[in-house]
C-alpha cells in the first residue's frame, strides 16, 4: 500500500458514521501496516491518533522496517505546506509500488547520474546497468512538491546500492546536490530537514551534507560534512570496489564509435544515454588520455543538445577550458559545439561564437575544410535565432554547397535549415523547392546513410510549414503526419513540432477533434519536460492561444497558466509572436 492509499483509508475512517464500517476499515488499515515498509514514526503516530479518536483498538507498536537494496532516506522541504518531510527513495526496474518521482525531480535525479558516473569511472569501475534504465519511486507522505536538486545525493546512494546489491547504512541519511564532477553542493532548509529526520526516522542519527553547507543552526542529528560522493559512499558503507572493473581501452574504443552514433536515428532518451556514456568515458580517460577525454566531453555535450537539454550541454562545456586559440581541427569542432549549445541559451552570444569558428576554418586551411559546412550551418542557425533570417541565407546556402561537394550525406540536412531561412525571409516557394530537393536526395541518392532517417523527418516538418505558409493546409497535414509517425514519443523532436503543425493545419481545415488532440499532447509535453523541449511545447501553447478558444479540450486558462509558468511572461500576441520568431524549432 502506498502512503496515498493509506491516507485515503484514514480519511474514510475519520468520516465513517457507522461503527461496523469503522471497525472494518480499521482492520484493513492494521493489516496494511504490516506491509508498509515505508511507514515512519510521525505517520504512525497520526494513524494511532485517528484510531484513538474513533475509539477503535490499535495495539500495534511501531518498528522501523529495514532498508532494502536500492533504498535510502529522502529529505525534502515542500514549498506548498512549508514543512520538511522524510520518506524513502527507491531505485527499481520493477512495476512501481510507491509513488513515482514527478518529472522535475526525475530530471534532477538524472542530472545527478553524471556525478555518479564520474566517481565510478575514475575508480575504473562500471555499473551493471545503464542509469537511465531504472526508475525512481518515493514514499513521502501526502503529495509534496519535489523539484529541487537536493535529492541528488539520495539518488546516487540508491543507484550505487542497487548496483552493488548492498543495503546502505540505515543509520545515515543525506541531503546535498551533486555536481557533474562528483562533488557535493549546498541545498536549502537543512535545519527543518534535520528536525524532520529525528521526528520521523529516529534510528538515522547522522545526516550527510556538503562541506560548503552553512552550519548556523543547532542540528537535531549529527551532521557529517562531505566534499565528494566518494566520501559520502564511505559513510553509507558502500564500497565502489565491489563494482566490476572497466578498462581504459574500452573507453577509447567507445569514443571512436561516437561519430558513427551521431549519424544514427535516436530518440531523445537514447541521445541522453549516449551523452551519459560519453561523459563516463571522458572522466575515465581524463588523466590517462586527455586528448581523447576532451573529444568524449565534446560528444557528451553534442548528444545532450540532440536530446534537447541545452542547459546540460552548456554545463558540460563550462567544465572544459575553451582553447586559447582554435589551432587544430579538434579545437574547431569543440568551438562549433560550444556555439551550437549557446544557441538555446544565449543566441546573441552564439552568433559571435559561431562567427569566430567560421573565421578559424579559413585560418586552419585543409584542417578546417571538413568542418566548414558545420561552422556555416551553426552560424546560419544562430542568426535565425536572433530573427535575422535574411542574413542567415548566405551562410546556410554556402553550407548546402559545401556539403554537396565535400560531405554529400550532410547536404539534405543542410537543406532543412536553408529552407527554414527562406520561409522566414518571405520566400516560401523557394523554400519548398529546396526542401523537396533534400527529400529527393534522401530517397534516391543517399537512402543507405543512417543520418537520412531523421533528416527525412525534419524535411517533412519543414515542407509542412512551407505548405501552411502557401495556404495549402491539407497537403501540410499530410507532411506533418509523416514527420509525426517517424518517432514514438511526443517529446521527441521533430515529432513535437509536427504536432504543433497538425494543430494549426487542423484549425484551418475545421477539424476540431484533431486540433484538440494535438493541443492536449503539446500541453502534456510542456508539463512533463524541461529545457529546450519544454520551450518548444510552450511555443505550441502560445500558438494555440493566438488561434483562439478550442472546441472542447484544454481551456484558455490552462493554456495561459502553462505559458506564463514557463516563460514568466503574459501571453499577449506580441510576446508570443516575438518568442516564436526567435525560438526557431
Amino acid at each position: 500500500m502506498t502512503p496515498r492509499e493509506l491516507a485515503a483509508l484514514l480519511g474514510r475512517l475519520r468520516a465513517s458514521q457507522e461503527t461496523g464500517a469503522a471497525f472494518a476499515l480499521a482492520d484493513e488499515i492494521r493489516d496494511s501496516l504490516h506491509r508498509a515498509t515505508w511507514l515512519d514514526k510521525r505517520t504512525f503516530a497520526n494513524i494511532e491518533s485517528t484510531f484513538r479518536d474513533r475509539a477503535v483498538p490499535f495495539r500495534i507498536e511501531w518498528k522501523p522496517a529495514a532498508l532494502g537494496v536500492g533504498e535510502t532516506y529522502l529529505l525534502v522541504h515542500d514549498v506548498q505546506d512549508g514543512r520538511a518531510h522524510v520518506g524513502r527513495l527507491r531505485v527499481t526496474d520493477r512495476p512501481l509500488t510507491w509513488s513515482r518521482l514527478p518529472d522535475p525531480a526525475l530530471h534532477e535525479a538524472r542530472r545527478a547520474m553524471r556525478g555518479l558516473l564520474t566517481v565510478v569511472a575514475k575508480a575504473c569501475r562500471r555499473l551493471p546497468f545503464h542509469p537511465d534504465e531504472l526508475d525512481f519511486e518515493h514514499s513521502l507522505p501526502g503529495d509534496p512538491q519535489i523539484d529541487g536538486p537536493s535529492l541528488g545525493l539520495a539518488a546516487c546512494v540508491a543507484m550505487l546500492s542497487r548496483a552493488l546489491g548492498q543495503v546502505p547504512s540505515p543509520l545515515v541519511a543525506g541531503t546535498a546536490a551533486v555536481r557533474n564532477d562528483g562533488t557535493l553542493a549546498i541545498v536549502g532548509n537543512v535545519p527543518a530537514k534535520t528536525r524532520a529526520l529525528a521526528d520521523q526516522w529516529p534510528q538515522a542519527r547522522r545526516l550527510l551534507v556538503a562541506a560548503e553547507q552553512e552550519r548556523d543552526f543547532t542540528a537535531a542529528v549529527d551532521i557529517v560534512e562531505c566534499v565528494t560522493l566518494e566520501d559520502a559512499f564511505i559513510a553509507f558503507e558502500l564500497d565502489l570496489g565491489g563494482l566490476a572493473s572497466s578498462h581504459l581501452e574500452d573507453h577509447v574504443s567507445r569514443v571512436g564509435d561516437f561519430e558513427r552514433q551521431n549519424r544514427l536515428a535516436h530518440s531523445s532518451d537514447e541521445w541522453r544515454r549516449l551523452s551519459l556514456a560519453a561523459w563516463a568515458s571522458a572522466q575515465a580517460l581524463r588523466d590517462a588520455d586527455p586528448e581523447t577525454a576532451r573529444k568524449a566531453c565534446s560528444w557528451s555535450a553534442l548528444f545532450a543538445l540532440h536530446s534537447g537539454d541545452a542547459e546540460c550541454a552548456t554545463d558540460i562545456l563550462r567544465r572544459l577550458d575553451p582553447p586559447v586559440s582554435i589551432a587544430t581541427a579538434p579545437d574547431l569542432w569543440h568551438a562549433i559545439i560550444r556555439a551550437s549549445a549557446a544557441i538555446d541559451i544565449d543566441p546573441a552570444a552564439a552568433v559571435g561564437a559561431a562567427r569566430d569558428a567560421l573565421n578559424a576554418c579559413d585560418a586552419l586551411g585543409d584542417q578546417g575544410r571538413d568542418l566548414l559546412g558545420y561552422a556555416l550551418g551553426t552560424y546560419g542557425r544562430a542568426l535565425l535565432h536572433v530573427s535575422r533570417a535574411i542574413d542567415a541565407l548566405e551562410p546556410l546556402s554556402a553550407a548546402v554547397e559545401h556539403h554537396a561537394r565535400n560531405l554529400p550525406r550532410e547536404e539534405a540536412r543542410s537543406r532543412v535549415y536553408y529552407a527554414t531561412a527562406l520561409r522566414r525571409a518571405g520566400r516560401p516557394e523557394d523554400a519548398l523547392e529546396v526542401a523537396k530537393e533534400g527529400l529527393r536526395l534522401v530517397r534516391n541518392v543517399y537512402p543507405d546513410w543512417a543520418v537520412s532517417q531523421t533528416t527525412s523527418l525534419f524535411l517533412h516538418l519543414e515542407i509542412g510549414r512551407v505548405l501552411l505558409a502557401l495556404g495549402r493546409p491539407d497537403e501540410a497535414m499530410a507532411a506533418f503526419d509523416v514527420a509525426r509517425a517517424g518517432q514514438r514519443r511526443d517529446h521527441d523532436y521533430p515529432r513535437l513540432s509536427a504536432i504543433r503543425g497538425i494543430a494549426e493545419a487542423a484549425r484551418r481545415l475545421g477539424d476540431s477533434r484533431r486540433e484538440r488532440e494535438a493541443v492536449e499532447s503539446i500541453l502534456r509535453v510542456a508539463g512533463e519536460t524541461t529545457g529546450t523541449i519544454q520551450r518548444v511545447a510552450a511555443i505550441g501553447v502560445g500558438e494555440a492561444l493566438l488561434r483562439g478558444p478550442l472546441d472542447g479540450g484544454p481551456t484558455q486558462r490552462e493554456l495561459v497558466d502553462t505559458w506564463s509558468r514557463i516563460f514568466e511572461l503574459a501571453p499577449d500576441p506580441g510576446s508570443v509572436a516575438r518568442l516564436a520568431e526567435c525560438l526557431v524549432y
